[in-house]
């Protein structure tokens, strides 16, 4: 099984904290961490608890909490955080709370949307003293976890797809779709490309059937990215658009 590592300073320097993707909760109280990096957690989309209480934070990404949908509970109190950005948890349905006590907090970004930031406001345990500033959310963290279901499981059966055709599926722009391919690529969650030139998705899958064919010398024949067998095989320098994936073969 693969893991994530997630990376952390503290006074006894970097340590990391190895998790499978599978991972129900991340426990890291009471390290003394100044420093941590949540970013590999974005792969671990059942995560269920994150306890990052008793630290020293004086800042902290949680953007990366965007992709664990799952989330129950989050725990910072006891460090040292002034500003925190909650809007990345506008995605996350099923929290139920939010300890952010005995920090020095003199602001709170929250979603500007009236349930997210409502659900959020009501979990979160914090002095009477901090100020709450609601801020829209974009479109990409507050991605439900249907749609982003939906959109892996389509990027797992397929060899190929644009970015255009995608968003059938996401019902999102090409833009947040692309991002959305980004995130899900990035994170581990998928395996497979993004080919910039023609605004697609590749597998990894075909990228490996390419690399065979290459290898066995029959990209003239076939599909240099499906396999499927082309009507003619293109001289050198001819181009051939496979009848499958529609992807242009040189010869």
């Amino acid at each position: 099984m693969d893991y994530v590592q997630v990376t952390y300073l503290s006074r006894h320097g970097e340590k990391t904290k190895k998790l499978s993707p599978d991972a129900k909760d991340l426990y890291l109280a009471y390290k003394d961490i100044i420093s941590i990096d949540l970013s590999p957690v974005a792969a671990c989309w059942k995560l269920h608890e994150v306890h990052l209480n008793g630290n020293k934070l004086s800042e902290i990404d949680l953007s990366p909490l965007s992709n664990c949908v799952r989330l129950n509970i989050l725990r910072l109190e006891h460090n040292r955080l002034h500003t925190l950005d909650l809007r990345p948890l506008a995605s996350c349905a099923y929290l139920r709370e939010i300890d952010v006590s005995n920090n020095p907090l003199r602001l709170i970004y929250v979603p500007e949307e009236h349930r997210a930031r409502g659900a959020i406001l009501g979990l979160v345990s914090m002095s009477a003293s901090t100020e709450v500033v609601t801020e829209p959310v974009s479109s990409l963290v507050s991605i439900t976890d249907t749609v982003r279901t939906r959109v892996l499981g389509v990027l797992r059966s397929v060899s190929k797809i644009s970015m255009s055709d995608l968003t059938e599926y996401s019902d999102l722009s090409v833009e947040d779709t692309r991002e959305l391919v980004f995130t899900l690529v990035g994170s581990g969650l998928v395996e497979g490309k993004f080919d910039p030139s023609e605004d697609t998705f590749v597998s990894a899958s075909a990228i490996m059937a390419a690399k065979k064919l290459r290898s066995d010398g029959l990209t003239t024949a076939r599909c240099a990215y499906c396999g499927f067998s082309l009507p003619d095989a293109p001289e050198f320098g001819e181009e051939v658009v496979c009848p499958s994936c529609g992807t242009i073969n040189v010869g």
